[in-house]
């Protein structure tokens, strides 16, 4: 079964832009982006909701690579793992109004 991962990603319009360039001229980065749970159609935001989120993966990797030549401060990205202090924040989550909310609800 492996661990999994929740990751969601926000691009600015520029980087977006970017993105659609890898996603045509990178397979890898393609794969890993169709299999995304919900994706805008302009690429301005990308989420999976139940991922392996290794960064031995190629996918992984590759897109991750494609995230540092964007520059931090074009996209904001949390990963959030199955324990509850695994907590990856990428980019500039604050400037994209993302951010991580846990309460116990009864």
């Amino acid at each position: 079964m492996g661990y999994r991962s929740e990751v969601v990603v926000k691009f600015s319009e520029k980087a977006a832009e970017v993105v659609k360039g890898f996603y045509k001229m990178d397979k890898q980065i393609k794969e890993l982006i169709d299999i995304a749970d919900t994706k805008c159609d302009d690429f301005s935001s990308i989420h999976w909701t139940y991922i392996k989120w290794y960064d031995s993966y190629g996918d992984v990797t590759a897109f991750m690579d494609m995230l540092d030549q964007i520059g931090e401060e074009n996209y904001g990205m949390i990963r959030l793992g199955e324990d509850f202090d695994d907590m990856q924040y990428y980019g500039d989550p604050p400037f994209f109004d993302m951010y991580v909310n846990r309460s116990i609800e009864w």
